[in-house]
């Protein structure tokens, strides 16, 4: 500090000297000294030991700011060959790899793909339009050329990419191939399947899912053939190898219709090779759901049998009217042995009760003869043998229509429910009829609903659809007055008419148009007088009165029975519609009096008559 002070009054005194010399030449008034600011100045200045100021250090330099970093510049470069060949319908793979300056991989990063040039009508696709670049920084792509030959370009480009990769595709032409077609059916023993209708498309343009056998498909298919049998095979020759396809097969039933059905997608075909597919077809499942105008025969024979005292009765009875004269000989016969046993007449010790008694038997024969040419005599008499015949055909054979509804029960696969409404029951009286006659000749109808004394008559039924077309009908109840039905036509309409007024009943006929017309009859050389055959007539009639009056009044009699039944279900239209039931049929069962249980059947057909 010492040098410091020293130093500072050298350099005063040195500027007071200069000062001095300075006023030598001029007057100059010296400043005030200031020696507080002098030795301020100093203290700022530095002086070495020798007395010199110094140097002011260097500033240093500000530093330089860092550069703007270049972008990376990325290049696409094709993997492979860029010239292409690839034959129609086939595809081929474009790919390319996206690297920086520095040959590195650049991933994750969007490759866009696009057709540039294409033949007219080549139908060219591309798998996608971006494929994002992967670890390897590669992007692979897949273009399918269509049949038209010709070249293809196809671009791939990045936005940070100047130059793009070209793809040269030359399309050429491909050997086709053929195919043959076979089928597999494994229910043979349902339904034979002949005539199996054999079509094919290309997958690309239909599949299976899209394919209903009962319509025909908007895309035309390419080409078709028969297969007679379940057993045979079609070829189709010369298709587009490397091209996939749908085919279809479709089989007809024995009334041709469409009952079984298959197909398979992706069928390969391969240049110059034969492909082989199998199509498995199976039977389709009928739709039985609708209305049907149903026409049943009803053979009540056993029933009546077994209903007790009242339908043996009735079957007595029309067994009777079939053959009268067998049926009245045995009275006539009794009557007689015992006219000529009485006392009053040959006695009961008498040879001739004795002859009377022993022959009686075969006498039935003899008097049966008379009484039948008696009424083969009467005209009349004849027609009523014919309208009572008709009786019995119709126990054995009476004609019911009716409506079938059926629906099919949800959530049971194949279940069915049924109601069967009868509508109308018919009797013939074919008096006049002869063999040139239409089938309705004579006919009788009786008419049922809430507006006739029968009101409805109905039976309700579950049922299944099994074996693609049976009908299986449940066991169910049916109460059905039969009686009613006969009481009607015989009382009202056949009696009357054929008595002009004077009967109605069967006895009341019987005595009014065959006692009065009897004359004497001659047994064994005994003549019995016209007034006792009457006599002997009546009786007869008045024996079995009380049967006939069993059949007239007790005819009311309602049959309860438990019946099933079935029937084949056929599609006539090959729309899987049910048109048709045929080969219908019915089996009852009633329990007679005695706990004996006997059977009754019908036959039915129907006819389709709506969808509702």
């Amino acid at each position: 500090m010492f040098s410091r002070h020293i130093s500072a009054v050298a350099i005063l005194l040195f500027v007071a000297g200069f000062g001095c010399a300075d006023a030598g030449q001029g007057e100059h008034t010296p400043a005030p000294f200031a020696p507080d600011e002098v030795f301020a100045d100093a203290e700022d200045m530095d002086f070495d030991t020798n007395g010199e100021e110094e140097p002011e250090p260097e500033p240093e330099p500000e530093p330089e700011p860092e550069p703007e970093p270049e972008p990376e510049v990325y290049y696409l470069e094709a993997v492979g060959d860029t010239s292409l060949v690839a034959p129609a319908g086939t595809s081929t793979s474009l790919d390319v790899r996206l690297v920086n300056g520095d040959s590195d991989p650049i991933s994750d990063e969007a490759i866009r793909y696009t057709v540039i040039d294409s033949p007219p009508g080549g139908a060219t696709q591309l798998d996608a339009s971006t494929v994002l670049s992967d670890d390897a920084g590669e992007a692979s792509n897949n273009v399918r050329v269509g049949s038209v030959q010709g070249a293809i370009t196809v671009r791939a480009a990045h936005d940070e990419v100047d130059d793009p990769v070209d793809f040269y595709v030359d399309v050429t032409t491909v050997p086709p191939g053929d195919m043959r077609v076979l089928v597999d059916y494994t229910t043979t023993d349902l339904m034979e399947i002949t005539d199996v209708e054999i079509r094919y498309w290309k997958t690309s343009r239909l599949q299976c899912s899209l394919i209903d056998p009962f319509s025909t498909p908007a895309e035309p298919f390419i080409d078709e053939d028969i297969m007679g049998t379940v057993n045979g095979e079609v070829q189709f020759q010369d298709l587009e190898a490397h091209e996939t396809y749908t085919v279809t097969a479709v089989g007809h039933g024995p009334q041709d219709q469409i009952s079984a059905a298959g197909c398979v997608d992706d069928v390969p075909i391969v240049s110059n090779d034969i492909t082989n597919v199998v199509v498995p077809i199976e039977l389709i499942d009928l739709l039985p759901m609708g209305t049907y105008e149903v026409t049943s025969v009803w053979d009540f024979t056993e029933a009546l049998k077994a209903s007790g005292p009242v339908g043996s009765a009735i079957l007595d009875i029309l067994e009777w009217v079939a053959d009268p004269g067998q049926a009245a000989a045995g009275y006539v016969v009794d009557l007689a042995v015992d006219w000529v046993c009485d006392e009053d007449n040959y006695g009961p010790d008498s040879d001739e009760c004795w002859a009377a008694t022993l022959f009686a038997p075969a006498a039935e024969d003899t008097v049966a003869d008379f009484i039948n040419e008696q009424i083969d005599e009467i005209g009349i008499l004849s027609d009523f043998q014919t309208i009572t015949q008709d009786l019995q055909k119709t126990v054995e054979e009476m004609t019911v229509e009716s409506l079938l509804k059926i629906n099919r029960k949800m959530g049971a696969e194949g279940e069915v429910s049924g109601l069967d409404i009868w509508q109308s029951v018919y009797f013939y009286w074919t008096q006049d009829c002869d063999a040139n006659s239409p089938p309705d000749c004579g006919e009788i109808q009786i008419d049922l609903g809430s507006d006739t004394e029968y009101g409805f008559l109905q039976s309700t039924w579950d049922g299944r659809i099994y074996d693609y077309d049976q009908l299986e009908i449940y066991p169910h109840s049916m109460d059905f007055p039969y009686g009613k039905f006969i009481t009607q036509i015989l009382n009202e309409t056949l009696i009357p008419a054929l008595t002009d007024g004077e009967a109605n009943s069967l006895n009341e006929a019987f005595e009014y148009l065959l006692c009065g017309n009897i004359g004497d009859i001659e047994i064994w050389g005994i003549v019995i007088p016209e007034s006792t055959v009457q006599g002997f007539c009546n009786s007869a009639f008045s024996a079995l009165g009380s049967a006939l009056e069993i059949y007239v009044n007790s005819l009311a009699y309602d049959v309860d029975l438990d019946i099933s039944g079935g029937g084949h279900l056929i599609d006539l239209e090959s729309d899987r519609w049910v048109d048709v039931i045929e080969d219908g049929w019915f089996l009852g069962e009633i329990e007679g009096e005695d706990g004996e249980v006997a059977e009754m059947d019908a036959t039915f057909t129907g006819v389709r008559r709506s969808n509702d």
